[in-house]
C-alpha cells in the first residue's frame, strides 16, 4: 500500500510540474521587416490603423515526410506561438515606412477615426518538413487576406 501511495505521489508531482513548465514555441519563426527604401519626404500624410485580431483564427497543419500530417493548431497555441504578436510588430514597422501615423489595433475602429484601415488575417499555416535527421528547416506557407477600408469602414 505504501508503495502505491509513493507511486501516486510521484505521478501527481510529475503532472503538476509539467503544468508549470512552459516549453518553448514548437516552431521558431524569424520575421524580417522589409526595407521599402522610401524617403521620409515621400511618406503619405495619412493616419492608418492596422487591425490584427488577437486571438487570430488561424490553423496550423504539419506535414511530415510521406503522407503523415496532423493539425498542430492547439499544440502551437499552448506552447506559446504568438503569430499575432509578430504580425503586429512587422506590420507596424513596415507600414510606418510609408505612412506618417500607424496604429495597430485588435478590433475595427469606429468610422472616421482613421484615414484608412488595413485589416490583416492569417488563415491556414502549413509547415512542411523536408528531412528530420539532418535538422533542415521546414517550408512554411500561409494563406492570408488583407482588406483596406476607407474612413467610413467601407471596403475599398
Amino acid at each position: 500500500m505504501r508503495r502505491l501511495q509513493q507511486m501516486v505521489l510521484i505521478g501527481v508531482l510529475v503532472l503538476v510540474s509539467g503544468c508549470m513548465f512552459q516549453p518553448p514555441p514548437p516552431f521558431e519563426l524569424k520575421p524580417v521587416m522589409p526595407d521599402l527604401a522610401i524617403a521620409p519626404s515621400q511618406k503619405r500624410l495619412l493616419k492608418i490603423a492596422v487591425v490584427v485580431q488577437d486571438p487570430m483564427p488561424y490553423t496550423m497543419f504539419y506535414q511530415g515526410e510521406g503522407s503523415y500530417s496532423r493539425d498542430s493548431t492547439a499544440e502551437a497555441r499552448n506552447r506559446g506561438l504568438l503569430l499575432e504578436r509578430d504580425l503586429s510588430r512587422i506590420s507596424s514597422e513596415t507600414f510606418s515606412q510609408v505612412f506618417s501615423q500607424v496604429v495597430v489595433l485588435r478590433d475595427l475602429p469606429q468610422p472616421g477615426q482613421y484615414d484608412a484601415v488595413v485589416n490583416l488575417n492569417i488563415g491556414q499555416v502549413l509547415l512542411k518538413e523536408k528531412v528530420v535527421l539532418t535538422g533542415e528547416t521546414c517550408n512554411l506557407t500561409a494563406s492570408w487576406s488583407m482588406s483596406v477600408l476607407d474612413n467610413k469602414n467601407q471596403e475599398i
